[in-house]
């Protein structure tokens, strides 16, 4: 096996990471925001949600 190609596929895979990430949009046209369940069944759980929550549009 060799080394060297295994170190290189580890550091190469986190290069650039933040410039490819396409920003995901909600329904209102903005940008979301991650949000975490605190409540339930799911608590500690990551999700996307809407800027403007709790307001209604």
């Amino acid at each position: 096996m060799n080394r060297r190609n295994s170190r290189d596929r580890q550091s190469s895979s986190n290069s650039g990471c933040s410039s490819k990430l396409k920003r995901v949009k909600c329904n209102c046209g903005n940008d979301v925001v991650v949000r975490t369940v605190r409540n339930g069944n799911n608590v500690g759980s990551k999700f996307y949600g809407c800027p403007l929550w709790p307001v209604s549009l």
